[in-house]
C-alpha cells in the first residue's frame, strides 16, 4: 500500500515542481520584454571586447535604477558572429538568448572574387542561418534550456551543466570587463 501512495505523492511533487517552472519561466519572458521595451530610457556603457574574437566585438551594459538589467555581447567573424544578450533581475541572471550567426560565405567573398575563383556564391547576408539557444534560469538554478530547434533539453545531462558553468563565468568576465 506505501508504493502507490509514494509513487501518487512523487507524481504530485513532479506536477507541482512542473507547474512552478511554467510560471517561473513565463514571468522571466516578461521581464525580459520589459527590459526591451525600455532599453531608450536606460543608462547605456559600451566597450570593446577583442578576447572573443579576431574581427572584434563590442559588450553593452545597460543599467536601469543604477541596477543591471541587460549585457549584450557580440562578437563577429568572417564566417558569421554571435550575439548573446543577459538579462538581469535585481543583479541576478535571469535569461540568456545566445544567437550564431552563420554566413554562406566569409563576408568579403563578392560576386568578383567569387567569378575569379569559377565559383557560382558569394555572401549574401539573406543567406545567413541563425540558430538560437535560450537558457532560463531562477535563483542561478537552470531551469530550462531551448535549442535552436525549439526543443527542450534535459536539465540534468553534462551538456546543460557543462552550458551553465560557461554561461555564469562568461557572465561574471563581462560584468568585471564592464566596470
Amino acid at each position: 500500500m506505501r508504493n502507490p501512495i509514494r509513487t501518487g505523492l512523487l507524481l504530485l511533487i513532479f506536477f507541482i515542481f512542473c507547474s512552478q517552472t511554467k510560471d517561473s519561466i513565463a514571468i522571466i519572458k516578461i521581464k525580459c520584454e520589459r527590459i526591451n521595451q525600455n532599453l531608450k530610457d536606460f543608462k547605456k556603457k559600451t566597450k570593446e571586447d577583442n578576447t572573443e574574437s579576431t574581427d572584434g566585438g563590442t559588450i553593452s551594459a545597460y543599467y536601469g535604477s543604477k541596477k543591471l538589467q541587460l549585457i549584450t555581447a557580440e562578437y563577429f567573424g568572417e564566417s558569421g558572429h554571435n550575439k548573446t544578450d543577459y538579462y538581469f533581475d535585481n543583479d541576478t541572471l535571469i535569461c540568456v538568448v545566445e544567437k550564431d550567426f552563420k554566413y554562406n560565405r566569409p563576408y568579403y567573398y563578392d560576386k568578383r572574387e567569387a567569378e575569379e575563383n569559377d565559383d557560382t556564391e558569394w555572401f549574401d547576408s539573406k543567406k545567413t542561418k541563425i540558430e538560437t539557444n535560450r537558457f532560463y534560469f531562477n535563483n542561478n538554478i537552470l531551469l530550462k534550456w531551448v535549442d535552436n530547434k525549439n526543443r527542450d533539453n534535459p536539465i540534468g545531462s553534462t551538456q546543460s551543466a557543462d552550458y551553465k558553468s560557461k554561461i555564469f563565468l562568461e557572465t561574471q568576465r563581462l560584468i568585471k570587463l564592464l566596470k
